[in-house]
């Protein structure tokens, strides 16, 4: 990845991490749950939502890594009250809750791919072309996506009811879910009215990415983890700090990704946010720091529909000659450091400490 400016290298995943424990887990939690849940129901609708296993374990699974290791730096043993069991039922539900994000995110975006595959609403419009069905296949498409979205919001509530908790656990647990579904629509919805108005002063930008990404990403499994640690105050204090500061630089990492990425890396294109003209604080930053000239030739490029591929290289040439993908760095770099502040005087496990630090600079510094 390029902003134009070289970047701190992208670090691979840690090994003492146990990330790829962590997902081949999480992976069997979400595989027993799906096929719970969809034994029985008529194949028409297996069918139909057969991409859901792909989607659901293809992603990185950084909101579970961070829970599983919020968990143990909160002091969780894994072993009192079945909380281990617990985390990894709260896992599963985050990366199904995010799933649905995703799929109806995709069907806003109009995206073509998610993770290299066909999304959820264009593999359920080419079946329906494909077997001849009656009606509009696009229209099928995105109302399959609509329903498959609502039914992994009820599925992720469920999974939060099966967790081997106390009852005032799971309570507080419903409710950490609420308040992320609550935010991250709020989110959604600020960033279509924002897009629509193409206001894309820096105040507009940044509140979108607050609700969108900055407490979406990773303070509800920070929340989670301390929950079903038994954690006091001044952990749960230091977890939203530390959440919000790296979910917003892990924000600002993927609108740079989005329009500076290879495809072939991230399994998504990056010319969909250049011609939905998405409300990022990337551009934002852009237009801020342009000339007059190059500010009009911004905001004719971007987010036009017919955007064709040399639009495109013109269009990223202008963001990085505006200085964007260096204060971006900057930015992130500065959310690096208030994430290591936040967990300094936190009374949290060492090893668990060190693991989430680990975590948040690979996240802040990936290229996929």
């Amino acid at each position: 990845m390029s902003a134009g400016e070289p970047a701190a290298p992208a670090k691979a995943p840690p090994r003492t991490l146990g990330l790829d424990r962590i997902r081949r887990t999480v992976d069997a939690e979400l595989h027993a749950f799906l096929a719970a849940r969809t034994d029985g129901l008529d194949p028409a609708i297996t069918d139909t939502i057969s991409p859901l296993a792909a989607l659901l374990m293809g992603g990185k699974h950084m909101r579970s890594a961070f829970c599983v290791w919020g968990h143990t730096a909160a002091g969780g043993t894994g072993q009192a009250d079945g909380d281990g069991d617990a985390v990894w039922k709260v896992c599963a539900a985050l990366e199904i809750f995010h799933s649905l994000v995703l799929v109806h995110d995709d069907v806003v975006d109009r995206s073509m791919t998610r993770r290299g595959m066909p999304t959820t609403h264009v593999h359920a419009a080419r079946m329906h072309t494909e077997r001849g069905w009656h009606g509009d296949a696009d229209h099928y498409g995105m109302s399959v996506a609509i329903c498959v979205g609502d039914l992994l919001a009820a599925w992720s509530e469920e999974l939060i009811s099966q967790a081997p908790a106390a009852p005032e656990v799971r309570l507080r647990l419903h409710r950490a879910f609420r308040t992320m579904q609550h935010d991250v629509l709020c989110g959604q919805l600020l960033d279509l009215t924002v897009q629509t108005r193409r206001d894309f002063r820096p105040e507009p930008c940044t509140r979108v990415a607050h609700y969108k990404s900055a407490r979406y990403i990773l303070c509800p499994a920070l929340s989670a983890a301390g929950l079903l640690a038994g954690a006091g105050p001044e952990v749960m204090a230091a977890y939203e700090r530390f959440g919000t500061a790296v979910g917003t630089g892990y924000q600002i990492r993927d609108d740079l990704l989005g329009v500076f990425g290879d495809p072939a890396r991230t399994g998504k294109s990056n010319t969909t946010d250049l011609t939905d003209g998405k409300p990022s604080t990337l551009i934002a930053t852009a237009l801020a720091n342009a000339t007059p000239r190059q500010a009009q030739r911004i905001q004719h490029l971007y987010g036009h529909p017919g955007l064709a591929e040399d639009g495109a290289d013109e269009l990223r040439a202008l963001i990085r000659a505006t200085g964007a993908g260096k204060e971006a760095e900057r930015r992130i770099d500065a959310h690096q450091r208030d994430a290591h502040r936040a967990l300094e005087e936190a009374p949290l496990t060492n090893a668990g400490r060190d693991a989430l630090l680990e975590l948040a600079d690979y996240a802040l510094r990936r290229d996929h």
